[in-house]
């Protein structure tokens, strides 16, 4: 079989859990707040990404494309595993209760990139670290003077990522032009509670 990675793979997204755990040090300066906390979690997302692909026919060191016959698809799975996160958070208290806050900051992802045979079975899987920028926004509702109720939204910009040694995880009868790449986003809906070590 032959595949060309030029080509544009149809891509179906799968959501899934994350478990997050932080450490928040903030300071306060009348209503307003500045702070910075360090996050590592668990993503469960993928992305399944089908290439099409036609059998060949060889001779001697000839390769000829049959672009019509014998036509397939080959699925890879890219997985978001562990993640880190540094995040500059800036916020405004209402009250005494509700803090509003946004914060820019930097993540480094860990994806799993696998081949899937026709039963969805992986003969192996590459890791690597992928670096990008992120930013959250959310509030924080106290209870009381030290557990807090929140909801936040962060979305992480990854950078691309090409996945030159994959051919060690598929068949050795798939031929390729070029290699498979991948550049992706996440997006992280969060419910979030609180522990103060100190007082408000």
């Amino acid at each position: 079989m032959w595949i060309d990675f030029g080509q544009n793979g149809e891509t179906k997204n799968h959501s899934g859990f994350s478990w997050n755990l932080a450490l928040l040090m903030q300071k306060k300066f009348n209503s307003y707040t500045m702070g910075f906390r360090c996050v590592f979690g668990i993503n469960n997302d993928y992305s399944k990404i089908k290439y099409k692909s036609s059998a060949v026919s060889t001779n001697g060191d000839v390769y000829n494309i049959l672009e019509k016959e014998g036509q397939t698809e080959v699925v890879f799975c890219l997985k978001n595993k562990w993640f880190t996160e540094f995040i500059f958070e800036f916020g405004y208290v209402i009250g005494q209760s509700l803090q509003l806050f946004v914060g820019p900051g930097l993540v480094l992802q860990k994806q799993n990139f696998s081949y899937l045979n026709p039963l969805e079975k992986s003969y192996g899987n590459l890791s690597k670290t992928v670096p990008g920028s992120m930013l959250a926004c959310g509030a924080r509702y106290a209870l009381n003077q030290r557990v807090s109720l929140g909801l936040e939204y962060q979305r992480q910009w990854l950078s691309k990522k090409n996945w030159s040694e994959f051919s060690s995880i598929v068949p050795k009868n798939l031929y390729h032009l070029g290699t498979p790449s991948s550049k992706t986003n996440a997006n992280l809906f969060l419910v979030t509670l609180t522990y103060m070590f100190g007082k408000k």
